[in-house]
């Protein structure tokens, strides 16, 4: 369980045997005090080194579509490291059960990381009320990236409802602008109509607790995603994201020169860094070695006007780009969506920790998995306990001021289904009443439910016993033999 104090983080000086240059660059940041400059050498190498990333790129997307194809379209990424944490199940295998269908759509006007967010929040609730999660087909992008783990006939389920939505659906809503005011009792009623139901949501009420790896039971990356991840089959250990502000107003902790030095010399050479300012990846990778995905720039944003990046790299970006999107057979605008989504998928798929300025973006992958992770706020002034923790030489260094996420400060709570009467937040006096009733019913056919074993001849038995409830399915399902005192 995480502490719900901030984690100082010291800032080791590297081994003696560590080259660097003589000479750092001021990193491009932006903000006050902050230096806007990209070396010109550094420059130069980004740009032989992007056409040569992807080169690799349209090479490794051949490939694998390659053995995509070999397999019978459906086995490409299967040696991915990943995929021991995913529920595989094969096509043919027969559909389960029918269960009530949970309709997702994205909520409009909202960011990636909201919408990632809102389908948390469903396969959460689905999972609480014995639904199965159909996604929006005109949610194009991300199935694109993702395909959901559903059969064939669970698929063609899920098409069908979303073909009926208008004859019989009911909606559910759940916002983070008016989650203060969220009726919990109405959500559970809604999600417990006996028909389809259709969430609207970018958020949980008040967040239950996430199984590691929850993403990677849902959802496996598409051959044309695992076409173009710059790490292949092998994520990386520590994942850095650096989220650049959009203006004055967006103001963003950890984004200055003295919190880029210490992240640098704390992390390993191998840090893999994901940001929408394309800028810092020569800085990174000419200070402390960081690896990135060399993007000429980046689509964080399911908002098509929405893109960051400017390497000032003329029309090598148009020959690169149009070399790649001719190999995969897309279009430039789906290339920048399968970037955002690689992106998202490298924080997501960490084998160690994630590191991250405050963004939806990276918060919604870390949640997703209950990764390790932490938000960078900065630098701050070591206190005695960070000195007697060995993390700072004496009190008033300055450390890496990194904390908890969101959910783990505010405190976990129980899934929505499993919250009491008094749990329940912003509920109507007449709903309390109801709830109240319905748990004393409960409770009345509970009790009326207990059962008698006899012991002895069926027809002639010594004796009742009152079994407590957790052993009335044992002897029912002939765990416990029936003993005959008289004839042992």
């Amino acid at each position: 369980m995480h502490s719900n104090a901030e984690t100082p983080v010291s800032t080791p000086q590297p081994p003696s045997g560590r080259k660097r240059p003589r000479a750092r660059a001021s990193p491009p940041t932006t903000g006050a005090g902050a230096a806007v400059h990209v070396p010109s050498d550094g420059q130069t190498i980004a740009i032989a080194s992007m056409t040569g990333f992807f080169v690799l790129i349209a090479w490794f997307a051949h490939s694998a579509l390659d053995e995509f194809h070999r397999n019978g379209g459906g086995s490409a990424g299967s040696n991915h490291p990943l995929d021991l944490m995913m529920r595989r199940r094969p096509k043919e295998a027969p559909a389960p059960k029918p269960r009530r269908a949970l309709l997702f759509a994205p909520l409009g006007g909202q960011g990636f990381g909201n919408v990632v967010n809102g389908l948390l929040s469903a396969h959460m609730l689905a999972d609480e009320y014995d639904r199965i999660v159909c996604v929006d087909p005109k949610f194009e992008s991300f199935l694109r990236a993702f395909r959901p783990y559903h059969t064939d006939d669970e698929a063609a389920w899920c098409q069908k409802q979303w073909d009926e939505r208008i004859r019989h659906i009911k909606t559910c809503k759940i916002v983070n602008f008016s989650a203060g005011t969220l009726n919990e009792c109405t959500l559970r009623e809604c999600l417990n109509h006996e028909g389809p139901v259709e969430l609207t949501s970018n958020t949980y009420p008040r967040w239950a607790h996430v199984s590691k790896g929850y993403f990677a039971t849902h959802y496996q990356p598409t051959p044309l995603l695992e076409a173009i991840l710059p790490w292949g089959k092998d994520p990386p250990d520590v994942v850095v994201h650096l989220r650049k502000e959009d203006g004055k107003n967006d103001k963003r902790e950890g984004l200055d020169e003295e919190t880029f030095h210490a992240l640098g010399k704390m992390l390993p050479k191998d840090t893999f860094l994901v940001t929408n300012k394309v800028e810092w990846y020569a800085w990174f990778k000419d200070n402390y070695g960081w690896r990135n995905s060399a993007w000429f720039e980046v689509r964080h944003s399911i908002l098509k006007k929405t893109t960051w990046g400017n390497r000032g790299v003329g029309d090598q970006q148009g020959v690169v780009e149009t070399m790649v999107t001719n190999k995969l057979n897309i279009t430039v605008d789906v290339l920048h969506d399968l970037t955002m989504h690689s992106d998202w998928w490298t924080i997501a798929a960490a084998k160690e920790k994630v590191l991250h300025t405050h963004s939806d973006f990276s918060l919604s992958a870390v949640h997703w998995m209950n990764k390790e992770s932490k938000t960078i706020m900065g630098m701050r002034e070591a206190t005695s306990e960070d000195v007697a923790n060995h993390e700072a030489r004496k009190v008033g260094d300055k450390v890496l001021n990194l904390i908890d996420e969101e959910w783990y400060r505010d405190g976990e709570t129980p899934r929505l289904i499993d919250r009491t009467v008094d749990m329940l937040k912003n509920c109507k006096d007449e709903q309390i009443e109801e709830l109240r009733r319905k748990e004393a019913r409960e409770a009345l056919e509970k009790k009326s439910k207990r059962r008698y074993v006899s012991i002895g001849d069926d027809d002639n038995p010594l004796l009742h016993v009152d079994l407590p409830e957790d052993l009335q399915t044992r002897f029912e399902s002939r765990q416990y033999a029936y003993f005959n005192p008289r004839t042992g």
